[in-house]
């Protein structure tokens, strides 16, 4: 498997909500060359990294409600 895959293809692949991940990405939940990355030529376009979210998952605290 791909370490890094387009959003598209990960949205497809996980069934998490693109909302969710431009949310966890404004939230800071998601860092920027850690779990995603902006094309270089195309902004618009993010490439997710399947295992420092799989890590991430795996390790991650319940948030407060």
């Amino acid at each position: 498997m791909a370490k890094w895959v387009r959003l598209k293809k990960y949205v497809q692949e996980t069934g998490e909500p693109e909302s969710s991940v431009r949310a966890k990405i404004a939230e800071g939940v998601y860092l920027e060359r850690r779990h995603y990355r902006k094309d270089p030529y195309f902004k618009k376009i993010y490439w997710m990294n399947l295992e420092a979210i799989e890590q991430w998952l795996d390790t991650a605290q319940p948030r407060a409600v």
